[in-house]
Parts: C-alpha cells; structure tokens; sequence
C-alpha cells in the first residue's frame, strides 16, 4: 500500500511541474464544457495529449470532489461537445488538495484520431505547441483527408517549412466558395525522386529502431521524450508508435503519465 500510494504522489507531482506543451495541458476544475472541448478536440485532431482537471495555472491542486454534477458535464463533453465523438480514456488520482484535504484529479488521455473533429459550434481547433488553435475548417479538411503535410497539428506553417528545406517553391493557396486548392512545385527530376523515397524509407526504419531501443532502456520513456532523443516531432514519434502496436510489437499501459510501453515481439521488433 506503502508503494502505491508513493507512486501516486510522483504522477501528482509530474502533473503539476509538467510544462504544458503539444500533448499536455493542465486546466481548472471549474472550466466550462464548451472550452474543454475545444481542447479536446484541438488534441484529438493532432497527436492526441492528456488534460489534468483540478490543477490551477499556479500549481495549486483544487481538485473535482466539490461540484459531482459539474463533473459529470465534464465527463460528458467527448461525447456530447465534440463532433464527432472523440475517444478519451479518463483516469481518476488520489491527492489532498492545497487545503490538505482528501481530493482527485481527473486526468482524460485524448486519443489521435483519423477523423477530423469540431465543437458544437462546427469550429476546429488543432494543438500548436502548449495553445489550441482555431483554424479554418476547410483547410483543416483538405490537410487531414489529403495528407500534404507530415503532422496534421502543425498545419500550413510546417508545409511552408518543409517545401522550403526541400529546396522547393513555397505553396500557393487558393480558396473558393467550398473548394480549397494548394499548388504545390517540384524542383526534383524522377530520378533524384526516385532516391529520395528510398532514402526516405531507410531513414524511417533507423527512427523505428532508435525508438524501440530507447523504450527498451525505459519502458515509461514518454513521446516528448521519444521525440528528443531521436530527432523528429512528437506527433512523428506517435506514427511510429501507431505503425508498431499495429503490428503488434509494442502496448501502451496507461497514459503518458504514470504509464509505460511493453515490447511483445523483440524478434519483430528487430527486422
């Protein structure tokens, strides 16, 4: 019991000193539905992330015991703010509040998902470091249908980087009454194409590799810390990761606090 209760206090402490970023974010007890969902939604339609309710901005733990049926709306907004359904796992902690009382925090594990989701009010948000963003809903449905960009969460700016780093013309955008059209110019011949998927491919199983390794060597490593040690963006690691349980090599217990990987095929996980 000793042990479980300590390791409660370490989630509870990663929690509050966690800096907020692309697939975190740490929010009142008393935010109202439609907001939640925002973020929801925001984290849904990039890499997915976790939101801990019942920590303030400051640190301070409040908690969700207070208020059952605000809670309850709470538990309710995946369901009936968001459009469509966006899969959450909820997790319930233990603690004593900043009053020293006994308390909970409810920690909700935003999934990535292969749909594009909205409020109620039809807006769409994606998560851009430690912010939501509003963005325009075609060219978030154009970007996530037609995959012209490596990470849907980062949106125009990152093809803009991209097409550039490539040695590429920058994207021309037009937009019509319901039709969003994107010029995108190639300064590649077939053949130097033709190398650079092959080169491409290479690079992608070396990070799949590194990964694995890096989870081996700890099994509670977490994406963002994935995504430094190996070079690539956290919502590259998360497709990486999607590829491997598809496969099943790796599972995820838990969330991305308190939780770690299970490597279930190391010969798989070495070809």
């Amino acid at each position: 019991m000793a042990k479980k209760t300590s390791q409660g206090l370490s989630k509870i402490k990663s929690l509050v000193l966690a800096t907020e970023n692309q697939i975190f974010d740490r929010k009142s007890f008393l935010i109202e539905a439609k907001s939640l969902a925002n973020i929801i939604v925001a984290f849904a339609n990039a890499d997915g992330g976790d939101v801990a309710n019942g920590i303030e901005d400051d640190g301070r733990i409040t908690g969700i015991n207070h208020n059952q049926k605000h809670l309850n709306e709470l538990l309710r907004v995946p369901f009936d703010y968001c459009v469509p359904s966006v899969e959450v796992e909820t997790e319930f902690i233990n603690c004593r509040d900043f009053q020293n009382k006994e308390n909970r925090i409810l920690l909700m594990h935003v999934l990535q998902s292969a749909d594009l989701h909205t409020n109620q009010a039809d807006e769409c948000f994606y998560r851009v470091g430690d912010k939501s963003k509003k963005i325009n809903p075609k060219i978030a449905q154009f970007m996530h249908e037609y995959e012209l960009v490596k990470e849907f969460g980062e949106g125009v700016d990152r093809m803009f980087r991209e097409m550039e780093a490539a040695g590429n013309p920058a994207p021309e955008y037009k937009q019509y009454d319901f039709v969003l059209k994107a010029k995108l110019v190639s300064s590649c011949d077939e053949n130097r194409k033709a190398g650079g998927q092959t080169g491409g491919q290479t690079a992608e199983n070396d990070t799949t590799i590194a990964i694995l390794k890096a989870i081996a060597k700890d099994p509670s490593i977490s994406r963002v810390r994935l995504s430094e040690l190996v070079g690539v963006s956290p919502s590259a690691v998360q497709k990486h990761i999607n590829k491997l349980k598809k496969q099943k090599i790796i599972v995820r217990n838990g969330g991305d606090f308190g939780g770690c990987w299970k490597i279930l095929n190391k010969s798989k996980s070495t070809n």
